[in-house]
């Protein structure tokens, strides 16, 4: 069977025996064309020449061209599809695609905020905490700590009281692997800090004891 013929009854059986979405059968579509376009220059007209040689010249030309990492590793599951499907239908005694695998995407770095922004946030963050609210005052002393420290949100979430050190303003902190580290703070987080533990951690933890009052992120008494 001619290659091209094979491509055509692959993208009729996605289409109306298994019901694939449309987006779905425009990237199979676009995928094996530009697929089928390769083997003719390679001389691979047939089902018969299909190997995976031949499957990773593909992607090789195409990952040489500057394609993404994510176009690559879709032109793989096509390909993985289409062959899996062949040999379903019996037209080959096994898919070449099964052996190919995808490349890994580049991990993109995280997104911070610039120091406008932040600065903005912890503003607005200690204007509602003027209000004397325990839950403004605690949120506010948690982006002042974050914003000091660079913890990660569960470096702050674990720690205990007493790894603070108001006086030194230092918080002793356990990480990835159980290590220990002690990070500074400076005055801002520390005054929002003492603002917490005296005036809203007690109200909070009151409300924590008691079911029927316990608001929002009260955290449970120490």
């Amino acid at each position: 069977m001619q290659l091209e013929q094979a491509i055509q009854r692959f993208l009729s059986a996605v289409e109306f025996e298994y019901g694939y979405s449309e987006h779905t059968i425009r990237a199979y579509r676009r995928d094996l064309a530009a697929f089928a376009g390769y083997a003719e220059s390679q001389g691979a007209r047939r089902l018969a020449d299909l190997d995976l040689e031949l499957l990773r010249g593909w992607l090789w030309e195409r990952q040489n061209s500057g394609l993404a990492a994510s176009t690559i590793a879709r032109n793989v599951a096509t390909l993985k599809s289409f062959g899996g499907w062949l040999e379903q239908r019996r037209l080959v005694p096994g898919s070449p695609a099964s052996r190919l695998r995808a490349p890994k995407a580049p991990r993109r770095l995280p997104r911070v905020l610039a120091d406008e922004q932040m600065t903005r946030i912890l503003a607005r963050a200690a204007r509602r905490a003027e209000s004397g609210d325990p839950e403004q005052l605690r949120d506010h002393a948690v982006l002042e700590l974050l914003y000091a420290t660079g913890l990660r949100v569960s470096e702050l979430s674990s720690l205990p009281l007493d790894g603070l050190d108001l006086r030194e303003r230092t918080a002793r902190v356990h990480g990835k692997g159980d290590k220990e580290r002690v990070v500074p703070f400076g005055r801002p987080a520390a005054t929002a800090l003492e603002r917490y533990l005296s005036a809203a951690r007690p109200l909070l933890a009151a409300r924590a004891d008691d079911p029927g009052r316990a608001g929002p992120g009260a955290p449970p008494p120490a």
